[in-house]
């Protein structure tokens, strides 16, 4: 009886762990791109390359040495912003994101594209899309992670996390495509820290977390990205910005993503 109980719990756990054929990966592909937003896509176009005319500042040092693991998310509905976390292949990026995704062969998919060699390319000028597994949600901390389905470029680098959240007045950063103007540098300042802050979008899911309250322009395309202190270090997610209040801008503490992935690594 422990025999058979054991052997049926290692197909079970084959059956979890096991990587989708390529055949089912392209058939996945073809109705993910059926499925894209297209318009906004269309929109999408990375920044010109930095001119440097004068000594690289710390502000193009974060750029250059963050922006290939930072990725444009497509769901079914919406255009965002994604953080490569680990090797494996490891993306986080906000929840209210992935709730679009499309639906194919039982799991949840999200569109991935890295920064193209050339910057100045548009969108749909870029290389074909990888597929990301949506593989964790966290809807009360507005967290999700996704798992690259297919290898990742070369260029692609690894996002560091942040141990601590800087103080109110500290400069911030960011990278993602506001307005669908993709890879795209801002800059802003904490104006506080607010623990267990409340929110909802027109979803009505109840979210708390300890977010980062930013002086900063943020805009639709930049959820799910990453905010750098000044040292390049991720220490929150982008999540969206105030309706009523322009400049004003949201972030979830690092300490959440640790934990999402920390509860990844126990499962």
């Amino acid at each position: 009886m422990i025999a058979r109980l054991a052997a049926f719990l290692a197909l079970v756990l084959a059956a979890l762990v096991a990587p989708v054929a390529a055949e089912d990966l392209d058939a996945v592909h073809e109705a993910v791109e059926r499925a894209l937003p297209r318009e906004a896509l269309e929109a999408i176009g990375a920044p010109a390359p930095l001119v440097l005319r004068r000594a690289l500042t710390p502000r193009d040092t974060i750029y250059n040495q963050r922006v290939d693991g930072v990725v444009l998310l497509a769901s079914t509905r919406t255009v965002a912003t994604g953080v490569l976390v680990s090797e494996a292949g490891d993306i986080v990026t906000s929840d209210h994101i992935v709730q679009y995704a499309h639906r194919a062969g039982g799991d949840d998919w999200i569109a991935v594209w890295f920064r193209p060699a050339i910057p100045t390319a548009p969108a749909m000028a870029l290389p074909s899309f990888l597929l990301a597994r949506v593989v964790q949600r966290d809807a009360r901390r507005d967290l999700a992670r996704l798992r690259l389905a297919q290898p990742r470029p070369e260029s692609a680098s690894v996002i560091p996390l942040g141990t601590a959240i800087p103080a109110a007045g500290k400069k911030v950063f960011t990278i993602g495509h506001p307005k669908n103007a993709g890879w795209t540098f801002g800059e802003g300042t904490v104006a506080e820290i607010r623990p267990d802050y409340q929110w909802r979008y027109d979803d009505g899911v109840a979210r708390t977390a300890t977010a980062i309250q930013l002086a900063a322009p943020i805009a639709t395309g930049s959820s799910g990205g990453p905010l750098f202190d000044d040292r390049g270090a991720m220490i929150g997610v982008v999540v969206g910005a105030a309706l009523d209040t322009p400049g004003v801008g949201f972030a979830v503490a690092v300490q959440h993503v640790r934990d999402l992935l920390k509860a990844a690594e126990s499962r």
